[in-house]
C-alpha cells in the first residue's frame, strides 16, 4: 500500500510558504494610536496641569488625539498638494516642519521655537478651509 505524500500547492500560499517580515500584518501594529499608553498620557495631562486622572478617561484622550493629529495632516496635505498638482514631477511628497508650523499658526496655534510662517502680510495665503 502506497505512503500518501503530502500535497504542496503552487503560488505565495503554498504549503510551508513563508511570508516575508514587511507583509505580515501584527496585531499590535495594527492600530497606531494605542501605542500613547497611560503613563503617555498622564505626562501629557501634567504639562496641561492636571493632577489627577480616571482609569478610564485614556480611550477617550486616544480618541481625542487621533481626531486632532487627522485634521491636522489632512490641512498638511491640503498646504503641499497647492504647490504642485500630484501628477507633476516636481510636487513633494515631503512634510517640513514649516508645514506643520504654518498649518498650525492658520489654525490659530503658534508654535514658538521656530520662525513665523509668512509674517510678510504681502505672501500672506488664503487656504481653502478659511474660504
Amino acid at each position: 500500500m502506497p505512503v500518501p505524500t503530502p500535497i504542496y500547492g503552487d503560488g505565495p500560499n503554498r504549503l510551508g510558504a513563508k511570508i516575508s517580515n514587511r507583509h505580515r500584518v501584527n496585531s499590535h501594529m495594527r492600530y497606531a494610536i494605542n501605542g500613547i499608553t497611560k503613563p503617555t498620557i498622564r505626562r501629557l495631562a501634567r504639562k496641561g496641569g492636571i493632577y489627577r486622572i480616571r482609569s478610564d478617561i485614556h480611550d477617550t484622550v486616544r480618541g481625542v488625539l487621533q481626531k486632532r493629529l487627522e485634521e491636522i495632516i489632512r490641512k498638511i496635505i491640503i498646504v503641499i498638494s497647492q504647490e504642485y498638482p500630484p501628477d507633476h514631477p516636481n510636487c513633494r511628497k515631503t512634510v517640513t516642519t514649516q508645514d506643520v508650523v504654518f498649518v498650525l499658526y492658520r489654525m490659530g496655534r503658534t508654535l514658538y521655537g521656530f520662525d513665523q510662517p509668512y509674517s510678510n502680510k504681502s505672501r500672506r495665503a488664503i487656504l481653502p478651509w478659511q474660504a
